[in-house]
């Protein structure tokens, strides 16, 4: 987890040390000359390499998008290639729990250093979308880990 957020805050300095905004998010976007759509959409999101493009779903709650743009911009620091990745039920293979991970880190920061937190598990029912992570309870070099469950919501609560 320390080569992630290393190779990660090579791009984004702050990351993991405070909680991102959507103005960091775009401000990543510019510097990496990465267009960002936020339209009705099949997918939460997309990263378009070829065409340097995410496309995030407009009808997502505002933190849950924030999560999703952040884990398209893990897929696209820390997977190279022509890849086209998008977030949507059922993925929980390794290189999505790495851009999990980052969009999470992104919206809780872990100001303490290494270890770093482990996604081990996500489940999706209905439109929450839960984490289950292992946490260090002690700093090295004799880290003791704990679960932590943390829950997003991926639609507004109807008015």
């Amino acid at each position: 987890m320390s080569r992630l957020v290393t190779a990660f805050r090579a791009v984004v300095p702050d990351f993991a040390r405070r909680p991102l905004t959507w103005e960091d998010f775009e401000a990543t976007c510019a510097q990496e000359r990465l267009a960002v759509d936020v339209r009705p959409w099949r997918y939460d999101e997309q990263l378009f390499r070829r065409q340097r493009r995410i496309v995030l779903d407009a009808k997502l709650a505002p933190t849950y998008r924030l999560f999703a743009a952040w884990h398209a911009m893990g897929h696209w620091v820390l997977h190279p290639g022509d890849e086209a990745h998008y977030l949507e039920r059922g993925w929980l293979n390794p290189i999505e729990r790495q851009a999990s991970l980052v969009g999470l880190l992104a919206l809780i920061p872990w100001t303490k250093g290494p270890p770093y937190p482990i996604l081990e598990k996500a489940m999706a029912e209905d439109d929450r979308l839960t984490f289950e992570l292992l946490v260090p309870a002690a700093v090295e070099p004799r880290a003791r880990w704990v679960k932590f469950r943390t829950t997003l919501m991926r639609y507004r609560p109807p008015e």
